[in-house]
């Protein structure tokens, strides 16, 4: 590993023992020392992506604490992501522009907010957002575009493309 890498993974799991001092910091560390290792192999592999650049990605684009950032539901196992170099490819392979809302099971034009205009039974237009508490409602698909990743880390939990219906 690289001194960054080396030094990095070391002062986030202090951050990580500060957080909670005492045994459960040290749980915390010592997870965050084999967590960290083990996602920049793992997505280095699958997206041919230097670790250190990968590990700079990640502070960069971190907006909140240690423990919170670095964990199973942020970087997920990267097999079942839909990975495209630039966002251009991601709209010539869904080129329909059409997403199907988790929620209301309409089409909307947006992969991230359901605009699809259905009405409910209560008279409210669904409003659904793949960012919000319950997600996708594991409907939707994980996208990396590598563009994108490669600045920010982010790994984008989106509604299923109505092309991937039929697959």
């Amino acid at each position: 590993m690289s001194d960054y890498i080396t030094t990095t993974i070391e002062a986030l799991a202090k951050q990580a023992y500060d957080g909670w001092p005492g045994h459960v910091g040290e749980e915390r560390a010592c997870e965050l020392r084999a967590f960290i290792p083990d996602r920049l192999e793992h997505y280095s592999q699958h997206l041919g992506i230097d670790k250190e650049q990968l590990l700079r990605a990640w502070e960069e684009g971190r907006r909140v604490n240690t423990i919170n950032h670095y964990q199973q539901s942020r970087y997920p196992n990267v097999n079942d992501v839909h990975v495209f170099k630039t966002l251009d490819e991601f709209k010539a392979r869904f080129s329909s522009g059409k997403f199907r809302c988790p929620a209301c099971s309409k089409e909307t034009s947006n992969p991230y907010e359901c605009n699809s205009g259905h009405i409910d039974s209560n008279g409210e237009a669904c409003n659904w957002k793949s960012y919000g508490f319950l997600g996708t409602l594991g409907k939707g698909v994980e996208v990396i575009v590598l563009d994108d990743f490669i600045k920010t880390g982010a790994i984008h939990s989106i509604f299923s493309p109505v092309e991937l219906e039929d697959a």
